[in-house]
């Protein structure tokens, strides 16, 4: 038996250091990483416009999240598929392309997670599901 873990956010030896870290005086794990097949939410574009400002290339980026959104300025789409993934509780996969920068107020409705796809349409992206192959850490008991 072992626990599933997707990181985006970490590298191999980060997410190893972090985990055996907090673990060690728990109980012996072994960290491995495999390549899975597993659910997602993949980030698309509607069509070939968005609606969301472009940034000027000299900008500083400042990304904000709270609990009643996301706030971007300078800032890539890897931000609004990071705040996406920590809401929805489930990984992004950004297959829009889009590889600007852009200045975003991105709503969030706690109450109503779903009406995220309506905030989505507005600028002009979408989420479906699919499955996709993502990298997980995998901890197994080390006996």
């Amino acid at each position: 038996m072992g626990l599933e873990i997707y990181a985006p956010k970490f590298t191999k030896e980060q997410a190893s250091s972090a985990i055996l870290g907090y673990l060690s005086g728990i109980a012996p794990v072994k960290v491995k990483f495999e390549e899975r097949e597993i659910d997602v939410k993949i980030l698309t574009k509607l069509s070939d416009t968005v609606k969301m400002e472009e940034a000027k290339s000299d900008g500083t980026p400042s990304v904000s999240t709270s609990a009643n959104g996301l706030e971007m300025k300078s800032g890539g789409l890897e931000n609004l598929a990071s705040f996406l993934e920590d809401n929805l509780s489930k990984p992004i996969i950004d297959e829009t392309g889009l590889t600007k920068k852009y200045n975003l107020s991105f709503p969030w409705y706690p109450e109503k997670p779903n009406a995220c796809m309506e905030e989505l349409e507005k600028i002009g992206l979408t989420l479906t599901d699919g499955k996709r192959k993502v990298k997980l850490m995998i901890l197994v008991a080390d006996k």
